[in-house]
């Protein structure tokens, strides 16, 4: 009922805890981190970025949609509040699970496959709605899984259900790159070296096949496989 007079809260939920649970705040980011991690060695920052956002766009509407069709929902969810990172992270880390099973999520001493996180991440959700604690975090996190899920699918198909979002984030993005366009002085040639176009454009393709194979070897062997040569490649090519 409050949500069209509060209507930001479309996109701010998804940033925001509740400080006395601590323990929920610790572990969204502990997974955002593992899982968000995984899907940056699959996809580009943008497609990360687009994926948790959407992500979290689909956990509020299947709990708006629930909480407005099941009478039980609404005399057990206090306030009708959602808030929490929980459906984006759950997004990701499907997504990232059904597109690629093999990838791997690297801890101190071992290696597990994401798939067995992501599993156990969703069972334990299910088994959650039985008990009725926090059944609107609970629909949100399935509403993020199933969005991760279904877009991973079709990705692998060949189609890209969440490229207007994509879009969006391309257009914010070039709002600030116009705003510090805008201040800098252009000088030519400045970071080409005086390299003709052809030049620089051979270059700039040979540059990005090295760092093509390193996120590749990254997604089979995990960052530590790395040496000191790639590390500082991948490093430079992240400062441009």
């Amino acid at each position: 009922k409050e949500l069209p007079f509060r209507f930001w809260t479309i996109a701010t939920y998804m940033f925001s805890h509740h400080l006395r649970e601590y323990e929920h705040i610790l572990w969204n980011m502990v997974f955002l981190y593992l899982g968000g991690t995984v899907f940056l060695t699959q996809h580009n920052p943008k497609k990360t970025l687009s994926m948790y956002l959407v992500g979290g766009l689909a956990g509020l509407m299947l709990f708006i949609v629930l909480y407005n069709i099941l009478p039980a929902l609404e005399e057990r969810v206090e306030g009708s509040r959602i808030m929490g990172a929980s459906g984006c992270v759950m997004a990701l880390f499907v997504a990232a699970t059904i597109y690629n099973p093999k990838s791997l999520i690297n801890l101190k001493f071992f290696q597990i496959p994401v798939w067995i996180i992501a599993v156990l991440y969703v069972l334990r959700d299910i088994s959650y709605l039985k008990l009725g604690d926090n059944l609107g975090g609970l629909y949100a996190h399935l509403g993020g899984a199933a969005y991760g899920f279904i877009w991973a699918s079709q990705i692998k198909q060949g189609k890209n259900i969440g490229q207007w979002m994509e879009r969006i984030v391309d257009r914010l993005a070039n709002l600030f790159k116009e705003g510090t366009r805008a201040r800098m002085k252009v000088v030519k040639n400045e970071k080409r070296g005086g390299k003709t176009d052809a030049e620089y454009n051979v270059e700039k393709k040979a540059n990005q096949a090295k760092v093509d194979a390193i996120l590749d070897k990254i997604s089979k062997s995990g960052y530590d496989s790395l040496t000191k040569t790639e590390k500082d490649i991948l490093f430079k090519q992240g400062d441009r």
